[in-house]
């Protein structure tokens, strides 16, 4: 005997229901978007509050700078790098001084260690001093020494004023 496989008009074919779908489509795609929307909220403020809180000693930074050979102060300028690096300029009886080095901050307290590469004094190697202070964003109480070649009268004073 063969086997029947006439369809019974009565029997109904059952069509599966899309909702389940659609249920799980809204809620994966809802919480994705939540989640991208409170992490970048929490971003954007810590970067704000960072920045409006303190100045950091990244930048230019512009002042006067004395020897103890001499009572008349002379401008100078110091870039302070985000990646450790410095670099000094001024003038010295007319002629153009320009410096690099590293620096480092360790709470408030910055040190800089330089060496001339033009102008009248290359070679010579200096340290820096000084106090940070990121509310006034100034560098105050700044000493400066030869360190190469040493000597007991190249020495002085600075102060700065950071301007971005």
């Amino acid at each position: 005997m063969a086997p029947n496989y006439s369809l019974n008009k009565n029997m109904k074919m059952k069509t599966p229901s899309l909702l389940p779908v659609f249920l799980f489509s809204f809620i994966l795609i809802l919480s994705i978007q939540t989640s991208c929307t409170k992490e970048r909220i929490i971003e954007r403020t810590e970067k704000d509050t960072v920045y409006k809180c303190s100045t950091t000693i990244h930048g230019l930074w512009i002042g006067s700078q004395f020897s103890s050979v001499s009572s008349l102060g002379q401008p100078f300028n110091v870039s302070i790098k985000p990646d450790g690096k410095m670099t000094y300029e001024n003038i010295v009886s007319g002629t153009q001084q320009f410096s690099v080095g590293t620096w480092t901050l360790v709470g408030t307290a910055f040190e800089g260690n330089i060496e001339c590469i033009y102008g009248y004094f290359v070679g010579v190697k200096q340290k820096l001093t000084a106090t940070f202070n990121p509310t006034t964003g100034t560098l105050s109480s700044g000493k400066w020494e030869n360190t190469f070649p040493l000597s007991n009268t190249d020495k002085g004073t600075f102060t700065l004023t950071k301007h971005y």
